[in-house]
């Protein structure tokens, strides 16, 4: 129970983490969304898909499409994102944030008890070699 005290804490950064990604792409910082709304959104947006697409008769696990959505980029907690013109203009950049991202989720990993599997999991197929 103790790593949950630790982890609720933790998390309160991501109402503190910009998406640093958009600002480089010349957004506004008072338009920025951090990770925490970055995180409601995206989840939000996957649960009604996976509703939608279930109710259609495809077999999708929604409590799996939600875990996943919450944690997709709880790697960037440590060091925000990359904006997508910059990792198209410099590949060894990206491979660099990616690594970094993924290393910061395998440290996540250490908060979440039981349910680190879906940090591995997110590592594995996000990065590859570096997970």
């Amino acid at each position: 129970m103790d790593h949950l005290a630790k982890l609720f804490k933790l998390l309160e950064i991501t109402r503190s983490q910009p998406q640093y990604g958009y600002a480089l792409a010349g957004i506004p910082k008072g338009e920025l969304s951090d990770l925490a709304q970055h995180h409601y959104l995206v989840t939000f947006i996957a649960w009604q898909l996976a509703l939608s697409v279930q109710s259609k008769g495809a077999k999708i696990n929604v409590q799996k499409v939600l875990e996943y959505s919450l944690i997709h980029d709880l790697g960037e907690l440590f060091g925000g994102d990359i904006a997508m013109p910059y990792a198209k203009a410099n590949p060894k950049a990206r491979i660099l944030a990616k690594a970094f991202e993924a290393e910061n989720q395998k440290y996540l990993a250490n908060f979440f008890g039981a349910q680190a599997r879906l940090l591995h999991g997110t590592i594995k197929r996000d990065y590859g070699d570096f997970g």
